[in-house]
C-alpha cells in the first residue's frame, strides 16, 4: 500500500531487485532508464571499439558494475554532468551516487588511505601502492641472504635498497641466532647441572 506522503511503508517496488543488462555496446555514450537504474546491479555486454560512457540518473544510490565487455575502448560510469568511475573490462566496481556524481565505494590504497591494491611480484620496484606477494618475498630473501657452512647467514655484498628486501633479511638473520642461541644455552644448562654426586 501506498501513501501520499513521505512516511516509509515497508514495502519495495519490484523493479529493484535482479539485474539490468546492457548488451551491444560498442561506441557512443548510453544512458540507463530509471528502471534499469533501479537495479542494484548493471551487467554490461559488448565489444567496445570506442570508449563508452555509461550515464547513470544523478541520484543517491548505489550499484555494482559488472563489465563483461571486450575490446580496446573504455567504460565509463558517470552522470549526465558529474564525475565517473573507469571499469576495466572483465572487471567489477561497486559504485556510489552522491547525487550529484559518481565515486567508486572501496578507493586505491596508498601509504595514507587504506583500500584496494595491486599485488606485485617484481622485486626491483619502488612503488608505493602496489603490495608484494609470497613470489616477491622469497625471491628478495633468496636473492639477499646466502647461507655459509659455519654463519647460518651472512649479508649481501651490495645491501637491499627497499624497506621490505630490508626487513624480511634481518627477520632471516634474526631467525638463526635465536634458534643458535637456544641450543649454546640449552648445552650450558646441561654442563653446569653436571652428574650427581
Amino acid at each position: 500500500p501506498e501513501v501520499t506522503d513521505d512516511r516509509l511503508t515497508g514495502w519495495v517496488p519490484a523493479e529493484n531487485y535482479g539485474i539490468a543488462t546492457l548488451s551491444g555496446l560498442s561506441k557512443g555514450d548510453v544512458a540507463l532508464s530509471a528502471l534499469q537504474a533501479a537495479k542494484a546491479r548493471i551487467a554490461l555486454t559488448g565489444d567496445l571499439k570506442a570508449n563508452v560512457a555509461v550515464i547513470f540518473p544523478a541520484w543517491q544510490k548505489s550499484w555494482t558494475v559488472v563489465n563483461q565487455c571486450t575490446g580496446s575502448g573504455s567504460l565509463i560510469c558517470r552522470t549526465k554532468a558529474g564525475a565517473g568511475v573507469v571499469v576495466p573490462n572483465g572487471e567489477s566496481r561497486e559504485i556510489v551516487g552522491d547525487g550529484s556524481g559518481l565515486v567508486q565505494r572501496i578507493v586505491n590504497a596508498s601509504t595514507t588511505v587504506a583500500g584496494i591494491t595491486q599485488l606485485s611480484s617484481a622485486i626491483d620496484s619502488d612503488s608505493e601502492t602496489m603490495a608484494a606477494t609470497p613470489k616477491a618475498v622469497k625471491a628478495i630473501v633468496t636473492k639477499s641472504v646466502v647461507p655459509t657452512a659455519t654463519a647460518g647467514a651472512r649479508l649481501p655484498a651490495t645491501p637491499p635498497r627497499s624497506g621490505l628486501a630490508l626487513s624480511v633479511l634481518m627477520l632471516h638473520l634474526t631467525v638463526p641466532m635465536h634458534s643458535k642461541t637456544h641450543s649454546t644455552l640449552t648445552a650450558a644448562k646441561k654442563r653446569s647441572n653436571g652428574p650427581p654426586v
